[in-house]
C-alpha cells in the first residue's frame, strides 16, 4: 500500500493548508513509497499463531473428553521402579511382607565372639553371672584377713561372712514350733509326750570371745503347747545363760541378768549355745504355731 501525496485536488481534505509543510510531507511520502518493499523485507511477515505438533484439546469437545484426551497424551501411569531383588509384594499381606523382609535382612545379629569370655547364650543368667565372677579373678579379700568373699555362696552368706570382721557381733537364730516355716531350727512332733527338747544352735561363740548378752524374744505366740518352760545354756538341758521361764506369749522377753558384769570367762575353744523347752501340753504337729528368736552378743577377737 502506497501513501498518498497532498495535491491541489485533495488539499481540502487535509486542513490546514501550509505550502512548506506540504512540500516536505510529499518528499517523505516519496521516500517511504520508494523503500516500502525494503522495510517490509526487514521487518518480516506478520506473526502467526504457533501450531502445536500435537494438541489433544478440541474446543468442540466436552471438558471430560478433553481431560481424557490430555490424560492419553501424558501417557501411561507411572509404575514403581522394579528392583532386581525385592521382598515386598503388593499382593501379599503385611505380615508376609514383614517375614520376607526379615529373610532378606538375614540372621539376627549375635555378639562378636571374644577370645576369652565367660558369657554363653545357651546358659541361664545365674550361671553366666557366676562365670563372670570367675572371669574377674581372685575373690575379694578384706585387709589384714585371710578370709575371702566366696562367689559360690549367696550374697547374704557373704555379708554374714564379712560381718565376722566386726569385733562386737550379734547373731540371731529363729526357733519355731513343729513345722513352722521361715525358721533356722524347729521342735519336732512327739505325739503323746511333752518331754523337754533341746536344740543346739551350734558353736556360735568363737574361741577366746567374751560373751556379752543372750536374749530370747517370742515373735509369734505359742498357742497349742500350754505353758512353756524355756532356758538357755552352754550344754543340753542347762540354764546357765538364761534361767527357766515361760515365753509362750507374743513379745515376751527373756535375757541374761543385768548384773553389770560379763556373763562368763572366755575360753580357748568355740562354745555352743542350747535352747531347751518343755511344754505343759504334748508336742503336736496338728496346730503348729509359735516362734522365738535367740540373740547372742559377744566380742570376737579372732581376726584382730
Amino acid at each position: 500500500m502506497s501513501l498518498e501525496k497532498i495535491t491541489k485536488n485533495n488539499h481540502a481534505l487535509h486542513p490546514p493548508f501550509y505550502p512548506v509543510f506540504d512540500y516536505w510531507y510529499n518528499v517523505l511520502v516519496d521516500y517511504i513509497n520508494t523503500y516500502e518493499s525494503a522495510i517490509t523485507l526487514e521487518l518480516g511477515s506478520d506473526p502467526s499463531s504457533i501450531g502445536r505438533t500435537y494438541s489433544p484439546i478440541i474446543s468442540s469437545n466436552s471438558i471430560n473428553a478433553n481431560i481424557d484426551a490430555v490424560d492419553a497424551a501424558i501417557g501411561a501411569d507411572p509404575v514403581p521402579y522394579v528392583r532386581t531383588v525385592g521382598a515386598i509384594s503388593a499382593a501379599q499381606s503385611v505380615n508376609d511382607n514383614i517375614n520376607d523382609l526379615d529373610s532378606i535382612i538375614g540372621p539376627d545379629v549375635v555378639p562378636a565372639a571374644r577370645t576369652i569370655g565367660p558369657i554363653s547364650m545357651a546358659t541361664h543368667i545365674m550361671a553366666n553371672l557366676s562365670s563372670i565372677d570367675t572371669g574377674i579373678g581372685t575373690d575379694a579379700q578384706m585387709p589384714d584377713s585371710s578370709i575371702n568373699v566366696d562367689h559360690d555362696i549367696t550374697i547374704y552368706q557373704n555379708l554374714r561372712s564379712l560381718d565376722t570382721y566386726k569385733s562386737v557381733r550379734t547373731v540371731k537364730f529363729k526357733v519355731g514350733n513343729v513345722g513352722v516355716a521361715s525358721c533356722d531350727f524347729n521342735f519336732t512332733a512327739s505325739v503323746g509326750t511333752h518331754e523337754e527338747q533341746s536344740i543346739d544352735l551350734g558353736a556360735i561363740i568363737p574361741a577366746k570371745a567374751r560373751l556379752l548378752d543372750v536374749m530370747v524374744i517370742t515373735d509369734a505366740a505359742f498357742t497349742n503347747l500350754g505353758a512353756l518352760a524355756t532356758d538357755i545354756g552352754f550344754t543340753t538341758g542347762a540354764g546357765d545363760l538364761i534361767a527357766v521361764g515361760d515365753n509362750t506369749a507374743l513379745d515376751h522377753v527373756m535375757a541374761t541378768p543385768n548384773a553389770g558384769a560379763f556373763i562368763s570367762l572366755p575360753i580357748t575353744t568355740a562354745q555352743h549355745v542350747w535352747v531347751n523347752t518343755d511344754p505343759t501340753n504334748n508336742w503336736d504337729s496338728a496346730n503348729p504355731v509359735g516362734r522365738m528368736s535367740v540373740y547372742v552378743t559377744f566380742i570376737d577377737v579372732t581376726n584382730i
